[in-house]
């Protein structure tokens, strides 16, 4: 290749990376499988950016994981994504808190189960002090923070300019 890219270096990377989670349900139709099976694969990617980041040193992500128009799909698909967002966070918060690792929930939880705010409560509550005396591997303090209900005028904003930025 004449022009081979550079690959980025610290310097390079940028400090703060957000994520718009969305078309998970179309790239499962696209492959001619239930909306469910794109949530579930919406899952892996998203654990595959959190750790992408966390080892590039970016010290913050952003992931905006449920949007205000997804309370307008069938209510069985709410209730899908619902408990997969319990489950993975049952499954995933120990390994966050380990490595030092501050999760944080913004945005409007209304919508969401007492039991399910409970268990985003418990889980800020366990990260709050960012895993201090937990991680087996001394680094400064992480962020990653999860946008709830985010309407569509705040994604954009957020997602201008679409830029991509490769974290190899």
């Amino acid at each position: 290749m004449l022009f081979a890219p550079t690959p980025p270096t610290c310097a390079d990377l940028p400090r703060h990376v957000a994520v718009i989670m969305d078309g998970n349900g179309r790239w499962a139709k696209q492959r001619h499988r239930p909306r469910a099976f794109g949530h579930r694969a919406g899952v892996r990617s998203a654990r595959n950016i959190v750790k992408a980041c966390y080892r590039k040193g970016i010290a913050h992500l952003t992931l905006f994981a449920f949007s205000q128009e997804n309370w307008q799909r069938p209510p069985a698909e709410v209730g899908l994504l619902m408990q997969l967002f319990a489950n993975t966070l049952a499954r995933e918060i120990r390994m966050l808190h380990d490595n030092t690792v501050r999760v944080r929930f913004i945005g409007d939880l209304e919508g969401f189960s007492a039991a399910l705010r409970k268990q985003l409560d418990d889980a800020e509550r366990l990260t709050a002090a960012k895993g201090a005396g937990i991680s087996r591997k001394p680094r400064l303090p992480w962020r990653l923070t999860v946008r709830i209900s985010a309407s569509r005028r705040c994604r954009r904003v957020c997602a201008w300019p679409r830029g991509l930025i490769p974290i190899c």
